[in-house]
């Protein structure tokens, strides 16, 4: 699909493809995509702009490019690049006679019969070909209560032929009201499609507290919101099998996307295939095919939302923080959820020494922060010191945390636990991992090295065993120690995790019977979808000295 829209004078239609199926006449390029504009949103625009003429002007004419609005497929008026529905310019274009009668639904379908058919004739089809390259692989519906999820969800359930496919809607409790609503009124349409919403357990601005908000660098919310409780249930259905995670991401929705693929192992949650049945449509394609089949949608939309995603997303648009903000939008639940996070975001301000909060958070300053608190960073750091008792020791860590249970699971993926004396004590052998025995017990090889912690003190005192691979070991130790002292509870390390070793339920615990030792926990290669606390700080070193 070309990224080029088209325009039926005749018909008054939008064209996916250049010659309209329903008059046969060739279009005119209009822009690379639309959408339409609804009633709500005509009225909201109208208002704030002072430009009572659009109210005039027919709705089935009316549709938009980002901030611009066309009329019958010409350039109407631009609106203010900061979000704010402002006209910075109006176009005089000469428009040709409007369609006697007014473009239908039918008309809509007919202009774009061809190109919507073949549309979704490749979806299906692809839909098809990857279940059947992956029939042990359950397949699942990731929704979010967007537009892109709901063609999505009709389109995998016609390609595979029956409704009971698993829906995961995430729920990061900062959705937008309607989407709440409408995930509501999709159940009660389709009651037999299997329902899951999975909730991280934590509160969002006590994340805030312990991290500082997301940005748009700093990006933890999805690990911890979205990621973390997903890969929880992705986990526990179809065992080592997997799923294939149906979604609804596009390339043309951002620049991040442009370079997606089609297929793809989550990196996320390592037990999900992603798939991407629609990832070339644009988004003209999707509201075509809502409306001609009559799909339901998430009335956030016809408010003027061109995102249903959470609420408080860095990457939400100006448009859209105006919007939740505005006097204009009748739904006031939006100003009901949305006044906590502006105030903590000027209360946040005020704390780091913002000269005028208020315009720290307006402008949308904070989605381009770098650093993480105090408490964060020093929680990263390490104080070692040279060994005591005559050699014994080759290291003591002062840590900034008690040693606990969760120190010494930490230390399982490293090798083989053994107690060298009264648990009390904290003193452990770790040894090489050597594969399982007829029981299913770890075997032991080498000897890697030992420590001590004892439970309830801030004492850590390790000595490596081996000769070689020793600044390996060190660095793999000590990220461990980091870990622990940082540890959030955020839930990336189960995600990761491909044998489900590692679980939640507070305080975070590792489960010698299933760990393999492979690595990927305190591997490099995930720790930016594994450990968000080690990646907000090395992402904020990183940016500071590349600033």
């Amino acid at each position: 699909m070309s990224a080029s829209v088209y325009w039926c004078d005749t018909c008054g239609a939008p064209l996916l493809q250049p010659q309209c199926g329903n008059c046969g006449k060739t279009g005119w390029r209009v822009a690379s995509d639309l959408k339409p504009m609804f009633e709500d949103e005509r009225r909201f625009l109208a208002t704030c702009t002072g430009d009572s003429a659009l109210l005039e002007l027919p709705l089935p004419f009316l549709w938009m490019r980002q901030r611009t609005i066309y009329y019958h497929g010409r350039r109407y008026a631009h609106l203010a690049a900061d979000g704010k529905p402002i006209l910075v310019k109006s176009y005089d274009s000469k428009t040709p006679p409007l369609p006697d009668p007014l473009p239908t639904t039918t008309t809509l379908l007919e202009a774009n019969r061809a190109a919507l058919a073949a549309l979704e004739d490749e979806a299906i089809a692809f839909i098809r070909q990857v279940a059947a390259e992956h029939p042990r692989r359950l397949p699942v519906v990731s929704f979010s209560g967007g537009k892109d999820s709901v063609v999505v969800s009709h389109l995998v359930r016609r390609a595979l032929g029956y409704d009971e496919i698993l829906h995961v809607f995430g729920d990061t409790t900062i959705e937008y009201p309607d989407t709440y609503d409408f995930i509501q009124e999709f159940q009660k349409q389709h009651p037999h499609i299997p329902f899951q919403q999975p909730r991280a357990p934590h509160d969002w601005f006590a994340m805030c507290e312990v991290l500082d908000p997301p940005s748009r660098i700093l990006r933890w919310c999805c690990t911890v919101f979205k990621a973390s409780p997903i890969g929880t249930v992705i986990n526990a259905i179809n065992g080592s099998n997997g799923v294939l995670n149906f979604e609804g991401l596009r390339r043309s929705e951002s620049n991040r996307r442009r370079k997606a693929q089609r297929v793809y192992a989550s990196k996320k949650i390592v037990r999900q295939l992603s798939v991407e049945p629609i990832l070339d449509w644009p988004e003209l394609a999707v509201w075509l095919y809502i409306k001609t089949q009559g799909l339901a949608y998430n009335r956030a939309y016809e408010h003027g939302f061109s995102r249903v995603g959470c609420m408080y997303c860095p990457y939400n648009v100006l448009s859209s923080e105006y919007l939740m903000n505005s006097e204009h939008l009748a739904d006031e639940r939006y100003r009901e959820k949305v006044r906590p996070w502006v105030e903590y975001l000027e209360s946040y301000a005020t704390r780091i020494g913002k000269s005028d909060p208020e315009e720290y958070v307006t402008s949308g300053a904070w989605k381009a922060r770098a650093g993480v608190n105090e408490g964060a960073t020093s929680a990263t750091l390490l104080s070692r010191h040279p060994g005591v008792c005559g050699g014994e020791v080759e290291n003591e860590y002062i840590l900034t945390i008690p040693a606990t249970k969760r120190l010494y699971d930490l230390f399982q993926p490293l090798g083989v636990l053994s107690p060298m004396s009264d648990e009390t004590l904290g003193f452990y052998l770790v040894s090489e991992y050597a594969g399982r025995d007829e029981q299913g017990k770890p075997r032991k090889g080498k000897p890697l090295f030992q420590f001590q912690a004892i439970p309830g003190w801030k004492r850590l005192r390790v000595t490596l065993l081996v000769s070689k691979g020793r600044t390996l070991l060190r660095q793999r130790i000590e990220k461990q120690i980091k870990k622990f002292q940082a540890c959030v509870e955020c839930g990336g390390c189960v995600g990761v995790c491909p044998q489900t070793a590692i679980s939640m339920a507070s305080p975070l615990a590792i489960d010698d019977t299933k760990c393999i030792r492979c690595g990927r926990c305190y591997s490099t290669k995930v720790l930016k979808y594994g450990c968000v606390a080690l990646n907000s700080n090395q992402q904020s070193r990183k940016y500071s000295t590349e600033r």
